[in-house]
């Protein structure tokens, strides 16, 4: 972030982020002679490229400017283009019925799952972002202070975007393509309100529903005594973003600080790279189903012999290092084994590694021994004090988690997830029809850690759990275990991966992009902090477990 007004500028805290953005590929300049050659042979001269790139630019203002909503009101507002020559591209964001931002990183996200390509974000443009968003130097200061970046998820602050979107045109874009972006905004746009008013979880809008599905009532205690709850499945992530295991029904499992015990514990890194692997960048990570065994972790790939990793650490080679999740520094330790790092690159086709958060590996004890980290505030870390509106605030820090992105336990209820699939098979039109027959779109596509769903064990008056009532709960008190909702779990592409096939697939996404947002933001399932029950990291003689079948105490 810099100021154009006074001397004021915010640089990136680490010193190779400051140095990477904007390096020239200069290992591309080669063959650059041979694209402008194949260029000019398939679309002639710049003049002729320029002529069919205007029109199109043209077709497109005009197709977008015409874009509204039932009540008059436009839903682009295009930045530029207002007569002055300018080239073939097109800034703009959206608008709700009510005037309001839509965010733009929600909007690239569903783009992504149509097929749709295009840029989000300042540009790298401070100087234009400045003038056409009218973001004024006291406005970029406090986001700086509060820890906004460039790059980050934060696209609407405070009513104001600070971004925009931008479609671009080249030689071979048609007309058939503009219709198709034009398409996509009134199928997902269309009279579309953002919930701009919430205040507190379960202020829930549907996107773009006439009555509210999911209607806010009061807080009511009689509601929550009636209500049977009981834990259904227990899904533990070894490897962050690949497959995940479920604990054997009946069998108890750990809670430790962290969550679930050797929840997120590992995580695969590329080489020389800062932030671990992620299955919405590499889908094949889907296929890597990890088991643990007997204090062991076991890997299963399609074609591809089982692995087994020791969770004994005096078993393990270790070097320090550093991996970055959510902007947060953490220390990490790389597993050194060519076996481990072998498989994980034949099954990913990328060259990669094992890597695994000490904390949870590693007893505390004198006789372990633990590389020293090198004398630098990056080593530590870091907890998360940016605060986020509500209600998508987080009340744990980095430090009480693994390698979790958010919090430390997702859950999300059978009815909700049952409710989504029925959306899914009610509303699927011919281009999604072939996607999702005979496709079953159950909690786990979710990715939870607790499976919740009701139980009508109780004595007298009992009711069954509501579609989407789990964003009202305020505590979760499972055996001795408290827990308290944090928030709803702000949902991407990556939930429409197929966990099986480890291919990509709009829904459920695209559905929930349209049903479920709150504050712009898609949303499904909730997150759960410890408040209190949980074992320390190392290992207690007595420890707090949950199991399938507990019956869960609800707060509302």
């Amino acid at each position: 972030m810099l100021s154009f007004d006074r001397m004021w500028q915010e640089f990136r805290a680490e010193i190779e982020a400051r140095l990477e953005d904007g390096t020239v590929n200069f290992q591309a300049i080669a063959s650059l002679h041979h694209a402008l050659d194949a260029h000019a042979r398939n679309f002639g001269s710049m003049a002729l490229v320029k002529q069919h790139t205007a029109s199109i630019t043209q077709y497109a203002l005009s197709s977008l400017r015409g874009l509204s909503h039932d009540n008059g009101r436009s839903l682009c507002t295009i930045y530029g283009h207002c007569g002055a020559e300018f080239g073939p591209t097109v800034a703009l964001n959206l608008r709700d019925v009510n005037g309001s931002f839509i965010g733009y990183i929600e909007v690239e996200r569903l783009a992504v799952m149509a097929g749709i390509a295009m840029r989000t974000g300042r540009f790298c443009n401070p100087g234009a972002a400045r003038r056409w968003l009218d973001l004024k130097t006291p406005d970029l200061i406090r986001y700086a202070s509060l820890g906004y970046a460039c790059g980050d998820d934060n696209d609407v602050i405070a009513g104001k975007p600070v971004g925009a979107m931008r479609i671009s045109f080249g030689a071979m874009t048609s007309c058939e393509d503009v219709d198709r972006f034009a398409a996509f905004l009134i199928r997902h746009f269309h009279n579309y309100t953002c919930a701009q008013e919430s205040t507190k979880v379960g202020t829930i809008r549907p996107a773009s529903e006439a009555t509210s599905i999911m209607k806010c009532t009061s807080p009511d205690t009689s509601l929550s005594a009636s209500l049977q709850v009981k834990v259904d499945q227990i899904v533990v992530y070894p490897i962050k973003s690949c497959h995940g295991w479920s604990v054997p029904r009946g069998t108890p499992w750990e809670i430790t600080l962290s969550g679930l015990k050797y929840d997120r514990s590992f995580v695969i890194m590329r080489e020389n790279a800062s932030a671990p692997m992620q299955q919405k960048r590499y889908p094949r990570m889907a296929l890597i189903r990890p088991r643990l065994v007997d204090k062991q972790l076991v890997l299963d790939a399609p074609d591809h012999e089982s692995l087994v990793v020791s969770l004994d650490p005096a078993m393990l080679c270790l070097e320090t290092t550093q991996s970055m999740v959510c902007g947060s520094h953490m220390q990490t330790y790389r597993v050194l084994s060519n076996e481990i790092s072998n498989w994980l690159t034949s099954v990913l086709a990328v060259e990669c590694y094992l890597a695994c958060d000490p904390r949870l590996l590693l007893p505390l004890a004198t006789d372990v021994y633990l590389p020293p980290s090198p004398p630098s505030s990056l080593t530590e870390c870091v907890a998360l004090t940016r605060p986020l509106p509500s209600p998508m605030s987080r009340t744990a820090k980095r430090s009480e988690m693994s390698f979790a992105n958010e919090s430390q336990i997702l859950l999300v209820t059978h009815e909700s997830a049952q409710r989504v699939s029925d959306w899914i098979v009610e509303e699927q039109d011919s281009d999604d029809a072939a996607s999702v027959i005979g496709k079953s779109f159950g909690p786990l596509q979710y990715r939870p850690n607790i499976v919740v769903r009701s139980s009508l064990r109780g004595i007298g008056s009992t009711r069954e759990i509501e579609p989407f009532e789990e964003f009202r709960w305020t505590d979760v008190k499972i055996g001795n275990l408290r827990l308290q909702v944090s928030g709803p779990c702000r949902r991407c592409q990556m939930i429409a991966i197929d966990q099986e096939s480890a291919k990509s697939l709009k829904e459920p996404y695209s559905t929930l992009a349209r049903k479920m947002r709150v504050d712009g933001k898609v949303v499904f399932g909730i997150y759960l902090d410890i408040i209190d029950g949980a074992t320390s990291f190392t290992r207690t003689a007595s420890t707090n477990t949950i199991q399938s079948g507990m019956l869960i105490d609800i707060s509302l």
